[in-house]
C-alpha cells in the first residue's frame, strides 16, 4: 500500500495514476497543503503532526484489516519526506513492527 504525501496535489494525482498503470495498489493521498503553506517554521512543526496522523491511520488499517505495517510504502517530497519519516518513527523500527519502506525526494527531481 502506498501513502503519497506532498503539498502539491496535482503531483500526487500524477504519481497515483502512474503507479496504478503498473499494478493494482491501494494508494492513500495525504493533502496537507494548508499546513505546508504556513510560515516555514510552522510548516516544519506541522510535519510532526502530519506524521503522527499518518501513523494513526496506518495503525487503524493494520488493526482493522489483514494489512501489516511492513506492507506500507510512504513517499514524500521536501517537508513531506520529513512527515513520512516521523510516521515511520511512530510506527516502530524496521524488522520489528516498522514500515516496509519510506522514500524522500527533492522537489527538483519531480519535474516541478
Amino acid at each position: 500500500m502506498y501513502i503519497l504525501e506532498h503539498s502539491d496535489v496535482q503531483w500526487l494525482i500524477t504519481m497515483k495514476d502512474k503507479l496504478l498503470k503498473r499494478d493494482d495498489f491501494n494508494i492513500i493521498i495525504v493533502d496537507w497543503s494548508n499546513g505546508a503553506k504556513s510560515p516555514f517554521e510552522q510548516a516544519t512543526g506541522n510535519t510532526r503532526v502530519v506524521g503522527a496522523q499518518m501513523a494513526e491511520l496506518i495503525r487503524f488499517l493494520v488493526n482493522s484489516t489483514n494489512a501489516t505495517a511492513e506492507s506500507f510504502y510512504l513517499v514524500g517530497s521536501e517537508l513531506g519526506a520529513h512527515a513520512a519519516g516521523f510516521a515511520g518513527k511512530k510506527i516502530g523500527k524496521p524488522k520489528e513492527t516498522g514500515l516496509g519502506r519510506i522514500t524522500g525526494m527533492k522537489q527538483c527531481l519531480l519535474g516541478s
